[in-house]
């Protein structure tokens, strides 16, 4: 067995010096260590091209009376009283703030004790081992447009036909999580 290995490594190592190797060089005979093709050249082009116009808008544009610099500066010293010096407006109250975290919490708990309790039903139907294919087939069509829509969507949708509320929060939010859950599921039945 190993006589057999060594021979078989000799005889590729001769078959491979024995092959005639090609080099590429350039003009000057230096070797190429690099060859430029359309898929390395593609995204320089692009992230050049992209930058060149970011640059060009930047310095044409109209910003009207507004300082560039003063604006940055402005934007900067927002950033750190949002993040680095949170404290309450007059406007809210520490128990309000709570209350709405409560509602939104709420909100996440009963959007995925419906979504599930559905999903895992409609997953019933979309198990391709347990169920018609035609059903199973449509089924998952109508799952794979509902998860192609965002969320917010699906809540701006519904509260556009129910109105602005929990209610419609609730759906919008449940439509889509039954349309995640109902793919997880029927995989793993399957």
């Amino acid at each position: 067995m190993v006589q057999r290995q060594s021979e078989l490594e000799l005889a590729v190592t001769e078959t491979v010096l024995t092959q005639p190797t090609k080099i590429r060089r350039n003009s000057k005979k230096k070797i190429r260590i690099r060859v430029w093709k359309t898929y390395r050249v593609v995204p320089w082009v692009l992230f050049t091209l992209l930058t060149s116009v970011s640059i060009y808008t930047l310095l044409t544009m109209d910003y009207g009376e507004v300082v560039l610099l003063d604006a940055t500066r402005q934007f900067f010293t927002d950033l750190q009283r949002i993040f680095l010096q949170p404290r309450l407006s007059g406007r809210f109250s520490l128990e309000t703030l709570l209350q709405a975290l409560g509602v939104t919490v709420g909100l996440a708990v009963i959007t995925t004790l419906l979504g599930g309790v559905t999903a895992f039903l409609m997953a019933l139907f979309t198990a391709r081992n347990i169920s018609h294919s035609g059903i199973s087939n449509a089924i998952r069509t109508v799952m794979s447009f509902i998860r192609a829509v965002p969320t917010i969507l699906w809540v701006m949708i519904f509260s556009i036909l129910i109105g602005l509320g929990a209610n419609a929060a609730i759906i919008g939010m449940s439509f889509h999580t039954i349309a995640y859950l109902t793919k997880v599921f029927s995989e793993s039945i399957e």
